[in-house]
């Protein structure tokens, strides 16, 4: 079965401020790469999007379905609904993202 993949607009606004980040500290290079490593890993949850595993922030919440990978150094975190992938947030893995992670699943309902 193939999923749809789709980034909810903190996700993209997540992606966005990444790529500038790079682009202002690294150049255009460092960042295209580091964003196109980023959306193939996303991609790749077409096929196979149960293989991620749970955010560790998240084994004391009474959650279905959410679940992160990691592209370089950073979590993508996502929810599988029906047949889509709905990708949440792109944090940088050595953030605490409790917090935010938290904010955003609550924003969902």
């Amino acid at each position: 079965m193939t999923f749809t993949v789709k980034l909810t607009h903190h996700a993209k606004k997540d992606l966005l401020t990444i790529a500038q980040y790079y682009l202002s500290k690294a150049g255009s290079d460092v960042a295209l790469a580091l964003v196109d490593s980023i959306e193939n890993t996303v991609q790749t949850l077409r096929e196979m999007p149960e293989r991620g595993h749970q955010p560790h922030e998240l084994y004391h919440v009474p959650t279905v379905a959410i679940f992160e990978v990691i592209s370089k150094s950073y979590r993508i975190i996502y929810k599988l609904m029906d047949d889509q992938v709905v990708v949440i947030a792109i944090f940088d893995g050595r953030q605490n993202v409790k917090a935010h992670l938290l904010k955003r699943l609550t924003s969902l309902h």
